[in-house]
């Protein structure tokens, strides 16, 4: 079954996509990629926000019931310009879909795979640079120290 989507796909995106591959005897030619050319399952999500657009999400950030209120948030890569953005798990969040790259579909669809792999990357490197400035103000403030020195 194929999901239906309200908002118009990114380009090169088909609603054919969004469904999970099948084939002859339970081998699909997505099941044959997955296996023999990539060592993995290939596909990504797809989210549309009301304030970014189509982003697909990279680096999970921290879940809802951490903090009261909070609430589930991701770092995601905007597809309109690839930029890292930061987007909850909350009702600006309209649509979710998965989608699947088929080998017949790889080619149209690498693009997508790059800017995930991309994102994934800069949005570690954020929560390092985040992670390594807590620490170095724990280390200051441990020493009693009151500003950077």
């Amino acid at each position: 079954m194929i999901k239906k989507s309200i908002r118009v796909l990114p380009d090169g995106i088909l609603p054919s996509d969004l469904s999970v591959p099948k084939g002859k005897n339970g081998f699909s030619d997505y099941e044959k990629l997955a296996r023999h050319d990539m060592g993995g399952i290939i596909q990504f999500s797809l989210w549309h926000t009301m304030v970014f657009g189509w982003c697909i999400p990279t680096l999970h950030i921290s879940n809802h019931g951490r903090n009261r209120g909070a609430t589930e948030r991701t770092y995601a890569v905007r597809i309109s310009d690839g930029a890292v953005v930061r987007i909850g798990g909350g009702p600006h969040v309209t649509e979710r879909h998965e989608v699947y790259v088929r080998k017949t579909r790889q080619e149209a669809l690498h693009k997508y795979v790059e800017m995930q792999t991309q994102g994934e990357s800069a949005a570690n490197m954020v929560r390092d640079r985040i992670s390594t400035r807590r620490a170095q103000g724990t280390i200051n403030r441990n020493k009693g120290l009151t500003s950077w020195q």
